[in-house]
């Protein structure tokens, strides 16, 4: 709760006391659509049943909102007529939907007015005295004691301000998915990679490798296969999908099954392609992300059984799959 010494105007005897403030609304382009301040300030005052803000007036809220992995962060901070900071709250959504956070926000302010107005001290009720004949007037009681304004402890400054928070973040995890186009059938693979991240855009570096497979001819002859590859991987983020070009470079390992004389050829391997995917908040730290890719081949590797080639490296592979990662 943030009670501070915010000043409390009456339109007059009887009426309720309102509280007015100056507003500063801020979102985060990255974060768009979002509502207006025109739609924020009206939000706020239909709640309230009046509008409580004034340019003029000593006393002001910040409002920030930005996109936050996963989901989006919005910031409240109250500040005194000497800019001091008086308080501030911090809410996070684990969906991108800047509608629902800018609800909340402006739901926030309209608790936080009536929490100041209902810790003001109330006015002392008009007292009138009969008097039996003409006389002097009494003197006037004292006047009580104001009572001492009190100020909690302030919450530490919010990390989701952009002047004052670390925009950096970290995450590392693991995935599953099946390839076709790197082996003679589809396939399934198995990964690893960790990921650094500057506000909306991240550098992911991984390792991934296929589990064996095999390929036959009609007489028994045939080759088992298995590739390990090292990824790396840019990504631009908005709304909690990304996109990523992607290079991946690795070796491609071949052993004959079934020939007379059994080899096992090594040979290197590079792609270059696309990456996208969807982020879903699957708890406060991790998320799994559902993702596609489109390569390209660069390096075109064959097979041959006794002189005849067999089977050649696709020119494109295609893979879907999905990621679990734990944020930091």
């Amino acid at each position: 709760m943030l009670i501070g010494s915010l000043g409390l105007l009456s339109s007059g005897a009887g009426a309720a006391p309102e509280l007015f403030v100056s507003l500063d609304y801020q979102i985060d382009p990255a974060l768009a659509p979002c509502p207006s301040e025109e739609a924020f300030r009206r939000s706020v005052s239909e709640q309230l049943g009046y509008d409580p803000f004034r340019d003029e007036a000593p006393h002001r809220v910040v409002a920030r909102a930005r996109a936050a992995t996963p989901g989006s962060e919005g910031l409240l901070r109250w500040l005194d007529a000497n800019g001091a900071v008086e308080g501030e709250r911090l809410l996070t959504s684990a969906t991108p939907s800047c509608d629902d956070l800018v609800r909340e926000m402006a739901f926030a302010v309209v608790v936080q007015i009536q929490l100041f107005i209902a810790a003001a001290p109330p006015e002392p009720a008009p007292t009138a005295i009969a008097t039996a004949a003409p006389g002097p007037a009494p003197p006037p009681p004292p006047p009580a004691p104001a009572p001492a304004a009190t100020r909690p402890r302030h919450r530490p400054r919010a990390e989701l301000d952009p002047d004052a928070q670390r925009p950096w973040s970290g995450s590392a995890g693991l995935g599953a998915f099946v390839a076709y186009g790197l082996s003679p059938k589809v396939t399934g693979w198995g990964r690893l990679f960790g990921e650094a991240r500057y506000r909306s855009v991240s550098l992911e570096l991984g390792a991934e490798t296929s589990l064996p497979w095999e390929w036959r001819q009609s007489d028994g002859t045939g080759f088992t296969g298995q590739i390990a590859l090292g990824t790396l991987s840019p990504c631009l983020h908005a709304h909690g999908f990304r996109g990523c070009p992607v290079a991946k470079v690795g070796v491609v390992r071949i052993q004959g099954v079934g020939v007379d004389e059994v080899r096992s050829p090594t040979g290197p391997i590079a792609q270059a392609g696309l990456r996208v995917g969807a982020a879903l908040a699957a708890g406060r730290h991790f998320t799994c992300t559902p993702r596609v890719e489109a390569l390209g081949t660069l390096t075109h590797l064959t097979v041959e059984l006794n002189g005849v080639g067999v089977w050649t490296t696709p020119a494109a592979t295609v893979l879907g799959g999905i990621d679990v990662a734990y944020r930091f």
